[in-house]
């Protein structure tokens, strides 16, 4: 008992351990594995110049070999002073489908392919995408920077973030314009209208009028809109502390698209709109126009644009060549014929003339030829012998000549030599049988 303890509690950490190995050989974000690897073939800052600390967008291109195993799709680490912008996306093909999907964390991207769009599809497949990260990468100076992505790199020039004002910093008062900010985890864009104002704040009791006009693949939320302002100024005579007005000091139509409010000595205002993303994100640029009427100035028009800071991706492939079944002719049945039983011959045998044949009366030819000797012996066997062959052309035998052409009488002799010899062939096969 005091061995089997120690062994057991020895077994029991052995399994322990074991187990805690493979917990350690387990990364904690294992990339996605495919049996077939897209190939990166480009990827490129859209910008030449990029500042530190901003964001920036990074635009490919990937291709597959043809006809590729499943699953199938590509792996893109980000190199340490690059940081993703958490994201999801499709790969959209000319028709709109989408055949496949990428996804962006703080430290990659990975797309996977549709297993059924590659086998629609096998050949000549390729596309494009696109992601944007922040630069962590940190410089005092302006420099070039080379980032590394695997299989390809690029080079950028990078600078300094910007710090505090240098030279001439007085605010000196705004036009009006706007632009606005893109919120993809809800794809909603926040339009920010700045109304024109001096330094130092608009003029007190000024009819103020500001309407949103919209814009394309964007749809305003009416119970958003809102007004803020502060009358707060720093060193420098920047607007500072901003918040918002209380609702009683302005009014808003019912759609929610026209504030307006009497101004007040010394303030800076700004309109801010809410709209939803009608299209999720598929144009990437977003452009919305505002009309601004203050009294005793001149309506101005403004026009601000949003870029969603997100990813997007095509992709493509030509279908397989499908082979023309060839028709198989239908084979016309045919009777199998009946064999005939072969009647086993038997031997003929030779009769022996007693005397000389008595020749009968034939027809005299009409032109007896004067070079053919005639038989001085009549023969006992079908064939002459070659003895006996006349050396003169002409019939054989002591028949008369009746018009058969040459060829006919090879014919016959060939014949019976052929059943000569088929004779002679069962005559010896019988006597071997015999013997035997």
């Amino acid at each position: 008992m005091t061995h089997v303890l120690p062994r057991v509690g020895a077994a029991i950490l052995a399994m322990f351990a074991l187990f805690a190995t493979v917990l350690v050989a387990i990364p904690a974000n294992a990339a996605p594995q495919y049996q077939t690897n897209a190939s990166i073939d480009s990827l490129e800052f859209q910008q030449d110049e990029i500042k530190s600390g901003s964001v920036a967008r990074i635009d490919g291109t990937w291709s597959l070999p043809d006809n590729p195993t499943t699953p199938a799709g590509f792996v893109v680490d980000l190199p340490a002073e690059l940081q993703g912008r958490v994201d999801a996306f499709d790969l959209l093909d000319p028709e709109g489908v989408a055949m496949g999907e990428c996804t962006v964390t703080e430290t990659q991207i990975f797309c996977d392919f549709d297993s059924q769009y590659l086998a629609d599809n096998p050949l000549n497949l390729k596309g494009t995408f696109y992601f944007w990260v922040s630069v962590q990468t940190e410089t005092t100076e302006t420099k070039e920077v080379t980032y590394d992505f695997g299989e390809v790199s690029d080079t950028v020039t990078v600078t300094p973030p910007g710090g505090p004002c240098e030279g001439e910093c007085e605010w000196k008062g705004q036009d009006s314009y706007k632009w606005g900010s893109y919120d993809r985890e809800n794809d909603i864009i926040q339009w920010h209208v700045n109304i024109a104002s001096p330094a130092g704040g608009m003029k007190g009791d000024q009819k103020v009028t500001v309407t949103d006009l919209g814009g394309e693949n964007i749809e305003l939320i009416p119970g958003e809109t809102r007004l803020a302002g502060t009358n707060q100024f720093n060193e420098n005579g920047q607007p500072v502390g901003w918040g918002p007005k209380p609702e009683d000091f302005y009014t808003v139509s019912e759609d929610g698209s026209t504030v307006s409010f009497t101004s007040e000595e010394g303030w800076v205002y700004a309109v801010i709109y809410r709209t939803t993303v009608t299209d999720g994100g598929k144009a990437g640029t977003y452009t919305n126009s505002a009309k601004f009427e203050i009294e005793g100035e001149e309506t101005v028009i403004k026009k601000g644009e949003v870029v969603r800071q997100g990813g997007g991706g095509t992709g493509d492939g030509d279908e397989g060549s499908t082979p023309t079944p060839t028709e198989t002719p239908t084979e016309t049945p045919t009777e199998t014929p009946t064999e005939t039983p072969t009647e086993t011959p038997t031997e003929t045998p030779t009769e022996t003339p007693t005397g000389s044949p008595t020749p009968t009366d034939s027809p005299a030819p009409t032109e007896t030829p004067t070079d053919s000797p005639a038989p001085t012996e009549t023969p006992t066997a079908p064939a002459p012998s070659p003895s006996e062959t006349p050396t003169t052309p002409g019939p054989g035998g002591d028949l008369p000549r009746t018009g058969v052409e040459t060829i006919g009488t090879l014919a016959a002799g060939a014949a019976l030599l052929a059943a000569g010899a088929v004779t002679l062939m069962l005559v010896r096969r019988r006597k071997i049988s015999e013997e035997s």
